[in-house]
């Protein structure tokens, strides 16, 4: 193989692994990919002032959805002067659930997002699920009785006896699932049973999720992606795609593998081709920025399968880097993201501050799970180490002004299972009269 075309592998898996190999979610969980972080800020400029997206509790649940995979508090989520989106799920509680379906699915958001699912807007929905689950049977529907086990799932409770069965007793012909009946079978309604079924215990090699695995195959669309329903087309789009990942990393499916790629994009890269300028998604190429693609993109591109259940662990606290010796640590690589966090206090006055972190050289494909980000107060992404030349090393180097001081966090990552990576953090451009912490500023 030519210098060039290992380069390009190289920044190929590089692509693949910084947008695909993500862990479940969790308070010490990798930041956000670019494409996830745009997605947000996106999200963000939709909220109306009562805390809802899209006017409708339906989207707003979306919304919550991907904030939670991103590891967000969406008590923070408020339009300027407005209710949150915490709020807004409390307000709308009561009206909505009023069915498996809807109980379910609003459950599943509560949870995730950290909220007190028996005390929801004076609402207890586990409850409430529960009064809808004669004998197991939540729903009429595959799609209720879908979200009527991750519900129950993402709350920890006991799923009841007949409920498994009456959602594998919808399964079609061929192994996909209908919403409804006489619906025809689709990719997304398929999806969410895989997950239901898999977060009930069900064993990934059961025949229905088997038959549900060589359905979904048949949903690969000849370009990438995934299809709504074969049946109607072969062109992919945003929703059914991020549905797609996620069903086949609760079975233990690689989506960036071979055999779900497709015309060179595997279906991480799929995922992002539906996203444009100023970080939306669309359902499809020319339909313009789409509230629920965008939201429904965002958990795939985190690596989250539903329920989403959020971590216990406590997230690390940063460690300050001041003028003076650097810092020295050690990740050991995984595919939820190995990482170390870092706080420099820039003191702003027009100076250049560089984090530089150095490693022992190594194979470039170990380097490709390897690096560092840099986030202003915000969360914002600021930018990430660059490689620069060295005989003895491998460092990777960010540098930035500021006329005004900044807190920056720096997160050192690796995600390359199994592999075991000394490393070495230092900043240049501050000096002994910067040790502290600057003012919040830009």
């Amino acid at each position: 193989m030519s210098s060039r075309g290992r380069l390009v592998l190289v920044a190929s898996l590089a692509l693949a692994l910084c947008l695909s190999l993500l862990g479940p979610i969790g308070a010490a969980r990798a930041q956000s990919p670019a494409p996830v972080a745009a997605a947000l800020s996106w999200l963000r400029s939709q909220q109306a002032a009562d805390g809802t997206f899209g006017s409708s509790t339906a989207a707003t649940i979306e919304a919550t959805l991907a904030a939670a995979a991103a590891g967000e508090d969406i008590a923070t989520w408020r339009a300027t002067g407005g209710a949150s989106l915490a709020d807004a799920l409390g307000a709308a509680a009561d009206a909505y659930a009023t069915d498996g379906a809807t109980t379910g699915k609003l459950l599943t958001a509560a949870v995730a997002a950290g909220l007190d699912p028996r005390a929801l807007g004076g609402i207890d929905l586990v409850a409430r699920l529960q009064s809808y689950g004669e004998k197991g049977a939540f729903s009429d529907t595959a799609l209720g009785q879908a979200w009527a086990i991750l519900g129950l799932g993402a709350a920890s409770e006991v799923i009841p006896p007949g409920a498994v069965e009456r959602l594998v007793s919808f399964q079609q012909p061929g192994g996909g699932w209908e919403g409804g009946p006489g619906w025809g079978v689709d990719s997304n309604t398929t999806a969410l049973a895989v997950q239901a079924l898999i977060s009930a215990g069900v064993p990934k090699t059961s025949p229905a999720l088997v038959a549900a695995a060589d359905y979904l195959s048949r949903q690969v669309a000849p370009a990438g992606g995934m299809v709504y329903s074969s049946d109607w087309g072969d062109a992919a789009d945003a929703n059914s795609t991020a549905y797609g990942i996620q069903a086949l990393r609760a079975l233990g499916l690689d989506p960036d593998g071979a055999a779900w790629s497709r015309a060179g994009r595997t279906q991480t890269q799929a995922l992002v081709g539906f996203q444009i300028a100023g970080g939306a998604l669309e359902w499809q190429p020319g339909q313009g920025a789409n509230l629920m693609a965008t939201a429904q993109a965002v958990p795939a591109l985190m690596g989250v399968v539903y329920p989403v259940r959020p971590s216990d662990d406590a997230a690390p606290e940063p460690v300050a880097l001041g003028a003076g010796q650097p810092e020295t640590g050690v990740l050991v690589g995984n595919r939820a993201g190995a990482h170390a966090l870092y706080r420099v206090a820039h003191p702003g006055a027009g100076r250049e501050v560089a984090i530089v972190v150095a490693t022992p050289r190594a194979h470039p494909l170990i380097l490709v799970g390897f690096g560092f980000d840099v986030y202003d107060e915000a969360g914002r992404r600021l930018g990430g180490g660059r490689l620069t030349p060295d005989t003895t090393e491998h460092v990777l180097r960010f540098a930035r002004t500021s006329a005004t001081p900044a807190v920056w966090t720096v997160q050192v990552y690796h995600y390359v299972e199994g592999t075991t990576l000394p490393f070495r953090i230092a900043v240049d451009g501050l000096d002994t009269a910067d040790a502290g912490e600057a003012p919040s500023g830009g």
